[in-house]
């Protein structure tokens, strides 16, 4: 029987599916992003997302604040629809409200610093180490997890 090690699991934070989606928003990352994607899919990572991620990048891939071309929202879900096809979901519990506080309190989180937060929450709770973004100054305060070097 093959137990997967945490070791080889990735999350993916919501701005690595941005980056992922637009080429010409950053064309650099968007090519670190497919080449880290293979090298994950090389070395046998599960790789996964979760409700959140998936909200924070309809928000996100949709407002025009933010894209010259934003996507419509069917263009949007069709995204969304792609991204569960090949990436594997976690889920939240009654348990990761539990660790999302613990964190809080710990890290002396607040405001807008709770999404975050979660997606560390989310993590520990679906036993996942390793989590891919390019907001790094946001991450790594926290101890529990490993970011993704993506050079």
């Amino acid at each position: 029987m093959h137990t997967e090690k945490a070791s080889n699991k990735v999350f993916l934070d919501t701005n690595v599916l941005i980056y992922q989606t637009f080429i010409d928003f950053d064309a650099g990352k968007h090519e670190t992003v497919n080449n880290k994607f293979d090298y994950f899919i090389d070395n046998d990572y599960s790789i996964l997302i979760s409700s959140q991620i998936l909200r924070e990048f309809f928000a996100i891939s949709t407002n025009g604040k933010f894209f010259h071309k934003p996507l419509s929202y069917e263009q949007a879900v069709i995204k969304v629809n792609e991204f569960i096809e090949n990436f594997e979901m976690v889920y939240e519990t009654v348990n990761t409200i539990s660790i999302l506080n613990s964190l809080i309190i710990k890290y002396k989180q607040d405001k807008q610093k709770v999404y975050d937060t979660n997606i560390v929450a989310t993590m520990i709770e679906n036993k996942i180490d390793k989590l891919f973004t390019f907001n790094i100054k946001d991450f790594k305060k926290f101890s529990e997890i490993e970011l993704i070097d993506f050079v």
